[in-house]
């Protein structure tokens, strides 16, 4: 990922805060080519470095939220992985994100003055993941008392967020979480997923469980990985190679569309091979791709992939829309299907996506 992506999640998130000033949008009235050009254009300067300067202005009369960064103990930032994979790992959000923030005006060092309070650690690549042991070095401070951390923001990138751990749950509850992961509900105790013998009901785990309250099974309901109004949901950080994307390799660009849709990602195959057999591993997916695939495995105008392959990018280019599926939680296949000029079909029924 370059900086310029960084920044743009950096102003989505004070957007959401409310504060954030946003310049008019290019004028891109005229004929249709012209229109596309200007819309390339806009996705070209973000993918390069020059978009979020040119289109995303700070109200300089107003400078705020003010946000300041705890800057914890290193034990909680000591993955040396982290800092190798920072501009191109999936999880990387925790990483870029307090960097992009301290470059901002928002960034302020006098913690009486601030709004909010960023927690610089790393919840994902830290081999230290102790929320207690967290909480209780912020806690020496006197301002998580202030509003009871309601005020605090952690970024929380495993693939279910805050459902990933519920240690993290209990702990943060009530803090702002920044995430990938929109799910309202919490994550099912059990989930069986048998899509031959029962389609995708028992995939789908909202109904697992009101099934199970309305059978008064004795199970509490699992907390919510994501509450709308208090937490905040972004894209991923993946890095946008110009290999890989029409906006920036004309070879790319080149590729005629004539697929009609792409899927590319693990599938179990026993369908395939043996009708007798049930996709018992279609639970983490919520039964999607498989059923997709069981459906449209044999349409010449659908490609499926079971894995990838060495021109899985340009058949992407070469797709109108592309399969956007659930997968064991948030997924990056909207992002890299938008910043390849394919149309994401969104099926993650009952979570928000961004």
């Amino acid at each position: 990922m370059n900086i310029s992506v960084g920044h743009v999640l950096l102003a989505a998130f004070l957007l959401l805060l409310g504060h954030l000033s946003i310049a008019a949008p290019p004028n891109t009235a005229g004929a249709p080519q012209d229109s596309q050009a200007a819309g390339r254009k806009i996705i070209e300067d973000v993918l390069r470095g020059a978009g979020a300067q040119r289109d995303l202005k700070y109200d300089a009369s107003k400078v705020m939220p003010k946000i300041y960064i705890y800057n914890v103990s290193g034990t909680y930032r000591d993955s040396h992985e982290a800092w190798i994979w920072q501009h191109t790992a999936l999880y990387g959000l925790e990483i870029t994100f307090p960097v992009y923030l301290m470059e901002s005006p928002y960034y302020t060092t006098n913690p009486d003055e601030a709004d909010y309070f960023y927690v610089w650690a790393y919840l994902y690549y830290s081999r230290n993941h102790n929320v207690d042991q967290l909480l209780a070095e912020i806690k020496k401070m006197p301002y998580w008392e202030r509003k009871g951390g309601k005020d605090h923001i952690f970024t929380i990138v495993h693939d279910q967020g805050l459902c990933d751990n519920h240690a993290y749950w209990h702990a943060l509850k009530d803090s702002i979480i920044i995430e990938h992961w929109g799910k309202p509900t919490g994550v099912y105790f059990s989930n069986p997923c048998y899509i031959f013998d029962h389609w995708a009901t028992d995939c789908d785990q909202v109904f697992q469980m009101v099934e199970a309250e309305q059978r008064h099974h004795h199970h509490p309901r699992p907390p919510p990985c994501y509450k709308a109004g208090k937490d905040l949901l972004v894209p991923t950080v993946t890095s946008e190679k110009p290999e890989t994307t029409r906006y920036l390799n004309d070879s790319m660009a080149r590729v005629p569309q004539t697929t009609l849709l792409v899927f590319g990602g693990g599938i179990n195959q026993t369908h395939l091979t043996d009708a007798t057999k049930p996709e018992n591993d279609a639970g983490y997916s919520f039964g999607v791709r498989q059923a997709f695939a069981r459906m449209f495995h044999g349409d010449p105008e659908i490609k499926i992939f079971w894995k990838m392959v060495d021109d899985y990018w340009a058949q992407v280019h070469g797709s109108i829309f592309c399969l956007a599926p659930a997968g064991w939680g948030w997924g990056s296949r909207v992002k890299s299907a938008i910043t390849r000029g394919c149309i994401p079909v969104i099926i993650q029924d009952g979570i928000k996506a961004e």
